[in-house]
Formats: C-alpha cells, sequence, structure tokens
C-alpha cells in the first residue's frame, strides 16, 4: 500500500481533463473542417466513425473501496487543532495504465482537491491501493461528511465517482489500522 500525506492547503487543482469536442475553430479532428486537421493522413477522423482518435483510449479505472479514517499522529505540516483524514483508495484498471494516475477528492461540495500521484499503482500498472491524508481543521466531528473520489488514468479515462458520505469520529474512535 503506498501512503501520500498532502496539506489540504498546499494542493492546487491540478486543472480540468482536456475537452474531446470543442468546436470546429480548434485543432480536435472530430468535424470535417480541413484546416485543424491534427495530422496529415488520410485515416484521421474527420467522420463519425469509430475508433476516435483523439478519443482517450481503452476503459477506465474502476474505484472498488475507498475508506477514510483519523491518522492517529497528526504530522507537522498540519498544525493544530487540525487533523488528518486518510483517505484508502482501492482501484483497478482493466488495460493496466495506472502510471502516474491523478486522484482527485471533493468534500462537502468545496473544490476538488488534485494531484498526481508519481508511480506505478500496482506492480504492473493494474491496480492497488492509495493512501492519501488531508489535513483540515474546518469537519465536524459527529456529523457526517459527504465525499467524491475519482481516480484518471495515464489514458485520460476519469473513473466514475465514488460517492459516500463519512461520521467524523471522536479522536481515537476511527484510528487508521496497520498497513
Amino acid at each position: 500500500m503506498r501512503r501520500l500525506l498532502l496539506p489540504l492547503g498546499l494542493l492546487l487543482l491540478a486543472g480540468c481533463p482536456p475537452q474531446r469536442n470543442p468546436g470546429p475553430d480548434t485543432p480536435d479532428d472530430d468535424d470535417s473542417f480541413e484546416s485543424d486537421d491534427d495530422d496529415s493522413t488520410g485515416s484521421d477522423d474527420d467522420d463519425s466513425d469509430v475508433p476516435d482518435d483523439d478519443d482517450a483510449a481503452g476503459p477506465a479505472p474502476v474505484i472498488g473501496s475507498v475508506d477514510p479514517c483519523e491518522m492517529p499522529v497528526t504530522p507537522e505540516w498540519c498544525t493544530e487543532p487540525a487533523w488528518v483524514v486518510e483517505f484508502r483508495i482501492a482501484v483497478t484498471d482493466p488495460d493496466c495504465d495506472l502510471v502516474d494516475p491523478l486522484f482527485s477528492i471533493q468534500i462537502e461540495g468545496s473544490a476538488p482537491v488534485s494531484d498526481r500521484f508519481e508511480g506505478t499503482l500496482g506492480a504492473d500498472g493494474c491496480g492497488g491501493a492509495l493512501d492519501i491524508g488531508l489535513c483540515s481543521d474546518s469537519w465536524v466531528r459527529g456529523e457526517a461528511t459527504p465525499y467524491a473520489v475519482t481516480m484518471t488514468d495515464a489514458a485520460g479515462n476519469e473513473s466514475e465517482p465514488w460517492l459516500d458520505d463519512w461520521l467524523v469520529p471522536e479522536p481515537g474512535d476511527d484510528d487508521c489500522g496497520p498497513q
């Protein structure tokens, strides 16, 4: 299991995925405009035939589980009264391209916190588990906190969001167990 701890305040939105068919004035091959061909071949995708050379290739990753828990020891970068929630994310990818995957966690409808895990998830890129720690001083203990998690693979395929909520525990009631 890989662990990645990030202070919530230091994470920046990594950016939105590129649009797939933004219109005729862009370098997209989903239309009949020759002026915006992205290549000079006769086999490019200037038609509605499948496959589309601008679409991400392969299937999207599948999130199998997300298990939030409180880290019992607060790292130095997470100052009191804040504490750390660790999201244990188990994910698989049928075409094994979880190389430098982009994860995104959105809490209570706030802006997503996104970052790239550098490396291959699992020995072969087919999946594994990733621990993401987020520091916060605004979560209210005893209240349910909704969250959403997504994972994007090397080809740009984004998983379906994992939607759930976590009942924020009292200290020591939901500590993360051993790795």
